[in-house]
């Protein structure tokens, strides 16, 4: 179960736009879920130095196909993003599915409204601010480049 002030905290968070305390400071599940689901990329974290959870997600995002990581921050090397969300400390990357994620999110007992709200969020700024161009495949980036596709009417895929 959540800590009863989680939903609070991250409403007024989301409510004075303040996006990378959200991302890097509880919602970086979302972040990453959203990344894989938009791109495919796949899934990383480090695991939580708290006693209280030893095994469990200290922090999470998506590994680019570059080998660059991807979080709140944007796309960087993923030595730095660790160091980053580990207060300068070094960790293991450790690749999880999705499943396995969701499940971890589950268990932190975030009210469904306020995880599709986090999710819309995370998509957003995915999809619109300038640090995160780069977050597409290498094949998602030459099929925008190069396609013939009419963008405004795509044809349906057979």
């Amino acid at each position: 179960m959540s800590d009863p002030r989680f939903e609070p905290e991250y409403r007024r968070r989301l409510e004075d736009e303040d996006y990378h305390a959200v991302f890097s400071a509880g919602c970086c599940y979302h972040f990453a879920l959203k990344l894989n689901e938009l791109f495919g990329h796949r899934l990383a974290y480090f695991r939580s130095r708290s006693s209280d959870d030893p095994n469990g997600v200290g922090h999470c995002w998506a590994r680019h196909d570059s080998g660059r990581a991807i979080d709140i921050n944007g796309v960087i090397a993923e030595d730095l993003l660790i160091r980053l969300n580990n207060g300068g400390e070094k960790a293991e990357a450790v690749e999880i599915s999705r499943q396995d994620l969701e499940k971890q999110l589950a268990t932190r007992g975030i009210p469904d409204r306020l995880n599709t709200e986090i999710m819309g969020v995370a998509e957003r700024i995915i999809k619109t601010h300038q640090r995160f161009v780069m977050a597409q495949t290498r094949e998602q980036k030459c099929r925008e480049l190069f396609s013939d596709e009419d963008k405004e009417n795509p044809s349906p895929q057979e």
